[in-house]
């Protein structure tokens, strides 16, 4: 299931967010056009000790790593970032935006932000969030 929430998200962000120069898998070397951002999984809480249809989900975490690298100062690169968490707090509101890849999904949480060291030097760091819920019918696992 992470390979296909993953994959659609990816497909949201970069058929949806004007922000965002490109999504990717993972962090790359060749990464040409910024803000860039990173999807990668995490956590995963699930729930099946219910029998009625719809109460048994599993919930899957997902971070959104925008970068943005300080070339142009750190007001650009903070601004670069403001503009594409504010978009994709828009876009994952729509609940139902992963089709068929999720029920639905949530933005939860921004971190703090932050720094990173890249090949090229340092990057403006933010990250979203999201979760992405799947319920489970009993009768069909």
């Amino acid at each position: 299931m992470y390979q296909t929430i993953r994959s659609k998200i990816i497909e949201v962000i970069n058929n949806n967010a004007d922000k965002i120069a490109a999504a990717y898998r993972t962090d790359r070397s060749d990464i040409s056009a910024f803000p860039a951002a990173l999807i990668i999984p995490g956590a995963l809480e699930a729930s099946y000790h219910q029998t009625s249809p719809g109460s048994n989900k599993e919930i899957y975490d997902f971070t959104i790593r925008v970068i943005y690298p300080f070339t142009e100062g750190q007001d650009t690169a903070d601004i670069a970032l403001e503009q594409a968490i504010d978009e994709l707090l828009t876009i994952f509101r729509d609940r139902k935006i992963l089709g068929n890849a999720a029920d639905w999904v949530v933005p939860v949480s921004v971190n703090p932000w932050g720094y990173m060291d890249r090949a090229g030097g340092t990057a403006r760091v933010a990250e979203l969030r999201i979760q992405a819920v799947r319920h489970i019918d009993p009768s069909n696992p």
